[in-house]
């Protein structure tokens, strides 16, 4: 694989890139913390645009007004061609800059589940067969959305229906996390306690304990994503 520039979109100080730090080693990569008001700069010449998580809905414009500026680059990007892959709120804000709709789901799922193909009428797509084995991933995610016009849906989970999506060639939305690595786990822990005592009835939200102990699957989750990632940049 060619030597490739990589920019970072970060929405929080304990939503960075995981395991792909690794993976982006050979590469040239730029994290831009937008929350703290970096810029990326002109993206013309980015191979690849990863955007991650948050704790905001990409509908919160008002609230930070600097997401309407990344679903902007966004439509920019794929009108170009590029590669973009977003990771839980970063999937969403591709969905709703292509036109998909963004909104709370019918129930939060906070843990480690399972994901799987979804049923199509095509059979199962190079996407999903990376799924086949019905790997247990972590999630952490209170919104859904609905899919942008041409977007193609390939996993799903027990919870939530929409959980990786394509649309062409040049762009991924995956809903869970499958870029945390163990080390990430407490950090997140941490930053959710008032969310994990809130929602601690919800039937797909685990506690604080099975969030850490659940981090044995990351490594494997950690695999799925540079594999795909090195099919995917090819």
């Amino acid at each position: 694989m060619q030597k490739l520039k990589i920019t970072c979109i970060e929405h929080a100080p304990f939503e960075g890139p995981g395991c792909m730090l690794n993976w982006a080693a050979p590469h040239r990569l730029s994290r831009i913390r937008i929350w703290e008001g970096e810029d990326p700069g002109d993206l013309r010449d980015t191979d690849l645009l990863l955007l991650m998580g948050g704790p905001m809905g990409a509908y919160e414009d008002s609230g930070y007004p600097w997401l309407a500026r990344e679903k902007q680059w966004i439509r920019e990007m794929v009108e170009r061609g590029q590669k973009v892959l977003g990771i839980c709120l970063g999937a969403q804000l591709i969905a709703a800059a292509l036109g998909g709709k963004v909104y709370p789901g019918a129930q939060k799922e906070i843990g480690w589940f399972p994901v799987f193909p979804a049923p199509g009428p095509a059979g199962p797509s190079a996407l999903s067969e990376f799924f086949s084995t019905r790997p247990t991933v972590f999630h952490w995610h209170g919104d859904t959305f609905d899919l942008p016009p041409g977007a193609v849906h390939h996993v799903q989970s027990g919870a939530c229906f929409q959980q990786l999506f394509s649309v062409g060639k040049t762009v991924i939305g995956i809903q869970f996390h499958p870029e945390i690595t163990v080390a990430d786990i407490g950090e997140m822990v941490r930053h959710g306690a008032v969310e994990l005592e809130k929602e601690k009835d919800g039937p797909w939200v685990q506690g604080p304990e099975s969030l850490v102990a659940g981090a044995i699957h990351a490594p494997a989750a950690n695999q799925f994503l540079t594999r795909l990632l090195d099919w995917w940049m090819v």
